[in-house]
Order: structure tokens, then C-alpha cells, then sequence
């Protein structure tokens, strides 16, 4: 982990692993809600007065990167475009269409106008204004790549001759 806070029962913590994001605390009375990595990224963004349109960049693996778009304003953050995966190639023709590019990357093919980490008070307020709480075991995280994988065949037993 690159950074680590705790706060009121929240630990929140990143790393470039393709797992990052928020974690919480799973203790008895402890209210749980999932919040995005992104929406994180796009209201630390808010904090730091990038206004305008907006585009959130996180590397994906596989040469691919995840998007969402946003108008960010003083008072509102809006989704113009859904977190979706798109290709490097996608990404660098769709780059023109922001007035920012950020995100957590430093060292990916594509480089971001702004690397810009979610900051745990940013995190903090968007936990403290939801209400849509859930059990530990009910939340999921979101995968937009659908599970592939080649099942190999039954190993074959040979027994000594």
C-alpha cells in the first residue's frame, strides 16, 4: 500500500494493484457502503478546483483503461460517461474531449494531464453523505470485464510400468 488512513470506523487505502480502492472496516455497528474509486478521484478533483469537463483514467490492465466522464462544477459533480473499459487507441483520440485527463496512474502508457490520488477526507464526506448502508457480506466490487478463462483438460494419470 502506497498510502493508509483510519477514520470513524472507515480505513481507506490504494495501491496500483488492480484491487484498489476503499476498504472498510467490517467490525459489529459499523455502517457500510461501497464508494467508487473513481467518483472518489473525481470529487478530490472538486477539492482541487479542476472545473470543466473532466476525464477519469485508470489503467485496466491488458492495454485497456477504465473511463468516466464528468462536469465538474464548484457546487456539482455530474456523469456525462459511464465507467466503461476502452483500448489505448480510444483513449487517446477521446483525450480532446476534456479540459482534464487525471487519475492515480504515474507510470502507464498513457499519461494522465494529472495524477490526482483520492484523499481520505474527500472519501469521508462522500461515505458520510450517503445512507444506502448495506451488510458487510452483500457488498460486491464492479467488474466491467466479463470472467473469461480456457478450463484445461483433466490431467492424465499414468501409472508406472
Amino acid at each position: 500500500m502506497r498510502r493508509g488512513w483510519a477514520w470513524a470506523g472507515l480505513i481507506y487505502g490504494h495501491s496500483r494493484s488492480d484491487c484498489a480502492g476503499a476498504r472498510l472496516a467490517t467490525g459489529e455497528g459499523v455502517k457500510l457502503v461501497g464508494i467508487s474509486s473513481v467518483e472518489c478521484i473525481a470529487s478530490q478533483a472538486q477539492a482541487e478546483q479542476l472545473f470543466g469537463a473532466v476525464g477519469v483514467v485508470v489503467y485496466a490492465q491488458r492495454g485497456e483503461y477504465y473511463i468516466e466522464k464528468y462536469e465538474i462544477s464548484q457546487k456539482s459533480i455530474k456523469i456525462t460517461y459511464k465507467l466503461n473499459i476502452i483500448s489505448l487507441t480510444e483513449l487517446k483520440k477521446d483525450q480532446k474531449s476534456c479540459n482534464f485527463v487525471i487519475g492515480p496512474e504515474e507510470e502507464c502508457e498513457f499519461k494522465v494531464g494529472r495524477v490526482i490520488f483520492p484523499g481520505a477526507a474527500v472519501l469521508g464526506r462522500l461515505a458520510a453523505a450517503k445512507t444506502d448502508f448495506i451488510p458487510g457480506e452483500k457488498l460486491e466490487p464492479v467488474y466491467l470485464r466479463e470472467a473469461s478463462f480456457i478450463k484445461s483438460p483433466p490431467s492424465r494419470f499414468f501409472p508406472p510400468a
